[in-house]
This record gives C-alpha cells, sequence and structure tokens, in this order.
C-alpha cells in the first residue's frame, strides 16, 4: 500500500492518508466530501474506492475482477453520481458507473 497526500500548492503537507491502493490515482468529488482512490489494494483487488474527504475507512465500489483486464488508473473522474473510466482489453471503451447512495 501507499501513502496518499493533500497539500498545499507551495507543498505543505496539509493531511496523510494511509493504507491506499498501490498505483493509486484519486480525484475529489464535486462537493468536495469524498475522495474516490483507485489502484490494486494489498490483498490484489483492482478497483475504486471511495472514503470522506476528512480521512476515514475505504469503501469500495467498483471491483476489477477480469484479470485479463487492462485499467489505467489515471484514467477516471467523479461527477455528482457517477464515475466515468475507460478499461483496456483489446481497444479502450469509457464506462459509466451510477452511484447510488
Amino acid at each position: 500500500t501507499e501513502d496518499l497526500v493533500r497539500v498545499t500548492r507551495e507543498g505543505e503537507v496539509l493531511q496523510r492518508f494511509g493504507d491506499m491502493p498501490v498505483g493509486a490515482s484519486a480525484d475529489v468529488s464535486p462537493d468536495g466530501s469524498r475522495i474516490y482512490v483507485a489502484g490494486t489494494y494489498s490483498d490484489g483487488s483492482k478497483g475504486i474506492w471511495w472514503m470522506p474527504a476528512e480521512g476515514g475507512e475505504l469503501t469500495k465500489v467498483v471491483a476489477f475482477d477480469d484479470p485479463a483486464l487492462t485499467v489505467p488508473w489515471s484514467a477516471f473522474s467523479v461527477a455528482d453520481d457517477r464515475i466515468y473510466l475507460t478499461i483496456a482489453e483489446y481497444e479502450s471503451d469509457i464506462h459509466v458507473v451510477d452511484l447510488e447512495w
């Protein structure tokens, strides 16, 4: 696992989030209340997780169970109630995941 760090524009560390998926990329919800992280977790599972912006437990919202799929972690974005991402196998497609709370 890796650390996710929130910093100021000047590089001052404001907050450090531990135990993040390896190779993670992150996006913040439009209202700033959640951080979404994509990557491979220590148990080998791949997916996208969210946590409150203040920190806390990760909750998986998207699981990538097919080992044949290549998931480019930098290619996802969070909207109000959707996650947009690309999944590559032999070619890339854009997928939309509706978030239901």
